[in-house]
């Protein structure tokens, strides 16, 4: 009989590319069971030879009446009683899981630490925490956040942590700071996306294509990129490929869509499945991210589209920012700016000619065979194997 794997995630693994990797990296060896959902929302995902079925909401009335005890609770600073109120609305969901054993949880957000432990404890069951972000310091950048949310992450970061049995987290900078702050060690993980079967595109002469996906989000400031495009000369052009915005990001989509209005040489682009990015943008010259540290995460941020970037074997364009530097010079796989301003990149990108844009896009091939996830498979499946057995 498999031993059974119990995986724990905030957004659908469909979409959401570390728990959707982990989920095909495992599913071979291990009864896979995924729970999706945080606070009162929760559903029990199927996994069925890696295919991946979106969980089912919760009853809409029993959430609006949770989540205001919640909110009610945490504005109290009631902690204790937020997670009291939350096993109590889960259970439900919870106690068949328990019932049929589970011996490794891996969870995928802070906030389900607390539902995994409770799990956990009505067994011998082993916890995998993958903090994929500094959590303390998630969403310092907004004020509200600040004030409601970060004391209630600490919390959790200062009850929870030294209970996991193991920790991964995507930067070394990141695990830095838990070591720092929390005394616990996370092995890093870096988010490397799968490995893509694609040569380099040879570079136009007369046409530089670059491109940019990702959330229309603030703290990224793609306002910047446009911006960039006013320094750079005909040859040049920018796709922006940007998921559908939420609510608190669409007024900040309507401004780069505004931006974008009247530029020639810049478009915005309907989102392609994330499956699909690598060979999409495999055409395109350049992969352009711009990331000022307007928080601690992207500060140390090693985002999927960086390694996506790679594997569709582009010239990686970035900032100075401390971790993507690092890769980049490493492997001599692009240009990096001396700030964050449009024109310094813009700078470092027009004195690009053909020969140096192919030697780049070679050089990304070559990292390719690398950085990708493969790699990071059986460094997961050894860990887990030793979780369970060892």
């Amino acid at each position: 009989m498999k031993p059974t794997v119990l995986i724990f995630c905030a957004a659908s693994p469909l979409n959401d590319p570390r728990p959707n990797r982990m989920i095909q990296w495992l599913k071979d060896e291990y009864a896979l069971t995924v729970v999706q959902g945080k606070g009162f929302d929760v559903g029990v995902i199927a996994v069925d030879d890696g295919q991946v079925e979106d969980a089912k909401s919760a009853n809409i009335a029993v959430k609006i009446i949770a989540r205001l005890m919640r909110v009610f609770l945490i504005v109290l600073r009631l902690y204790d009683a937020v997670l009291k109120l939350e096993d109590r609305f889960t259970q439900g969901a919870m106690t068949p899981l328990v019932r049929e054993g589970i011996d490794l949880i891996i969870v995928h957000d802070l906030v389900l630490l607390p539902r995994a432990f409770s799990v956990a404890r009505m067994g011998n069951t082993k916890v995998l925490f993958d903090a994929r972000e500094y959590y303390p310091r998630e969403f310092e950048s907004q004020a509200w956040w600040r004030w409601f949310v970060q004391p209630f992450n600490r919390f959790l970061c200062e009850r929870y942590l030294r209970r996991c049995d193991k920790i991964i987290t995507v930067s070394q900078g990141i695990a830095d700071e838990y070591r720092k702050e929390y005394g616990v060690h996370a092995d890093v993980v870096m988010s490397f996306t799968s490995y893509a079967d694609l040569q380099p595109q040879p570079p136009q002469t007369d046409a530089v294509r670059i491109i940019y996906h990702g959330q229309a989000s603030p703290d990224r400031q793609i306002d910047r990129m446009v911006r960039m495009m006013d320094h750079l000369d005909e040859r040049f052009s920018l796709d922006l490929m940007l998921v559908s915005p939420s609510k608190a990001r669409r007024s900040y989509y309507r401004t780069i869509e505004q931006m974008v209005k009247g530029k020639l040489r810049v478009r915005i682009l309907p989102p392609v499945p994330m499956k699909n990015i690598v060979e999409f943008t495999n055409p395109y010259d350049v992969g352009l991210f711009i990331c000022p540290p307007t928080t601690f995460n992207l500060k140390f941020a090693l985002p999927n589209k960086f390694f996506e970037f790679i594997q569709a074997r582009l010239v990686v364009a970035i900032g100075p920012s401390v971790e993507m530097r690092r890769i980049v010079n490493e492997y001599d796989c692009g240009v990096v700016a001396e700030s964050f301003e449009p024109r310094a990149l813009a700078d470092v990108l027009g004195k690009l000619d053909g020969a140096e844009i192919a030697r780049y896009k070679n050089n990304s091939h070559r990292a390719a065979q690398e950085l990708n996830a493969g790699k990071n498979a059986i460094r997961i499946q050894t860990m887990v194997r030793d979780m369970i057995h060892g």
